[in-house]
């Protein structure tokens, strides 16, 4: 039984690292097609339990704008988190993944 909980676990930790640098090429490209942009944020969102990318871009004149990606299934459940992911969930209600300048 230990056994499989462990593949189990290795399975997700796969998923979710695929998931997130999935998540950091795809904000990276969204976040190149944009013009007038002053700053960004990648982050994960949580919705029922999975967690979800995002990108906040703030624009040369001030407006913010939310983008996400039509058809994400969404990744990682709360467990598989760090405890410094489970800290930044609790303080800021995401995790941010990237920073854009």
């Amino acid at each position: 039984m230990g056994l499989i909980l462990d593949l189990l676990r290795l399975i997700s930790d796969i998923a979710g690292s695929s998931y997130i640098e999935e998540a950091k090429q795809w904000g990276d490209d969204v976040w190149q097609s944009m013009r007038d942009k002053r700053s960004g944020v990648l982050y994960l969102a949580e919705v029922d339990g999975r967690f979800y990318k995002h990108l906040r871009i703030k624009f040369e004149d001030y407006v913010s704008a939310v983008f996400s990606e039509d058809g994400d299934h969404g990744c990682i459940s709360k467990y598989d988190l760090t405890k410094q992911q489970m800290r930044q969930l609790k303080d800021e209600g995401r995790i941010i993944l990237k920073r854009y300048n």
